[in-house]
């Protein structure tokens, strides 16, 4: 996004307006005073035209003639675009549909502005009523290029379904991650349900990217897994290095280590997670880390599955190409080994990533 874009959308999330009206010195003054510069370059001057002159067809052609070595054929593309959008009530359409999807007024505001920018109203308005071109049949359960699909089926060039997709904005006190917007702006059978990421036709949807959380615990700080560390393991010198390295070396250092195991993850989780024997017995072996860090992983997705009610997972490259969903009945400790990578542990939660 260039520079003028990022401040006019800065603009129109801050002033509830859509793009400042240059002809109005209240809305100039107060651009000038938010980012410290004039949007045009330089004053009209007294003898240039003032805000109740009338400008002709003729003064357009005439002055897009004056430039015609300036402007090139995809400038000249997007205005023709523009000029047959004007008067055609598309904006409000496409944000009534928006705002039956359930989305949230910031939200709506990025897709009505990106909409706008790159004259592509009628293609997502067309999109959203198309009651065939549904999550499920353009979707599916899997795929190679999800922004690819989705620019195929509503028509909607590939870089602005890019720019729909990587969008942010959250929902009140709800995170929204990347893909959410884009599924529910460019198919008809999508929406925001009251709990979790997405709804269709089919079912509700947790959407994940890579490094996810899996976890009904809120993140913590390292300082306080080591509070615990040394608590439990009093008698033991607990370093500076990741707080399961350091797990490591203490429970090899004590007589009874599966007690002292058990005892610092219930305390860390909170009973969230008990160990497999499988763990248990791998204390000392190379495959200790693996292992413990497998269960923690299982055991909190489990916990936190059942506690959100979720049905489905959609894994999402960051990219925005390949995807899985995945059923929450068929993820468990064997699927984290076989397909998932497993990092973080900076702090009590991992971060998950999909193998594709």
């Amino acid at each position: 996004m260039d520079t003028i874009d990022k401040v006019l959308l800065e603009w129109s999330l801050k002033t509830d307006k859509g793009y400042p009206d240059v002809n109005s010195k209240e809305d100039m003054d107060l651009f000038e005073s938010m980012f410290g510069f004039k949007l045009n370059e330089e004053e009209e001057s007294s003898t240039n035209r003032d805000s109740n002159d009338n400008y002709t067809i003729d003064d357009i052609k005439n002055l897009l003639d004056a430039n015609k070595e300036q402007i090139n054929p995809d400038q000249i593309k997007k205005l023709f675009k523009f000029v047959t959008n004007v008067g055609k009530g598309y904006t409000t359409v496409l944000r009534d549909l928006l705002k039956k999807k359930n989305l949230g007024e910031d939200q709506i505001k990025l897709v009505l502005y990106i909409a706008g920018r790159s004259s592509t109203e009628k293609s997502m308005i067309n999109a959203l009523k198309d009651n065939t071109n549904t999550f499920h049949s353009v979707v599916g359960n899997a795929g190679d290029n999800l922004i690819q699909q989705l620019s195929n089926s509503s028509n909607i060039p590939k870089d602005v379904v890019r720019e729909l997709f990587i969008l942010t904005a959250g929902k009140g006190q709800r995170t929204v991650g990347k893909g959410e917007i884009v599924l529910k702006s460019v198919l008809f059978d999508t929406y925001d349900p009251p709990k979790l990421d997405l709804g269709t036709k089919d079912g509700i949807i947790e959407l994940k990217t890579t490094k996810a959380i899996l976890s009904p615990l809120p993140s913590s700080s390292k300082s306080s897994v080591v509070a615990i560390l040394k608590r439990v393991f009093d008698k033991i010198e607990i370093g500076s290095g990741p707080w399961l390295t350091e797990l490591r070396n203490a429970v090899e250092q004590v007589d009874n280590p599966e007690t002292y195991l058990k005892e610092f993850i219930n305390e860390l989780y909170r009973g969230y997670v008990t160990l497999d024997r499988s763990t248990i017995e791998s204390i000392g072996k190379d495959n200790f880390i693996k292992e413990l860090k497998l269960d923690i992983t299982s055991k909190l997705a489990e916990k936190y599955l059942n506690k959100e009610g979720i049905d489905k997972i959609m894994f999402i490259e960051n990219t925005g190409n390949k995807y899985i969903t995945l059923s929450t009945k068929n993820i468990n400790k064997e699927t984290f080994r076989k397909n998932f990578t497993i990092g973080g542990f900076s702090d009590i939660n991992p971060r998950v990533s999909y193998k594709f």
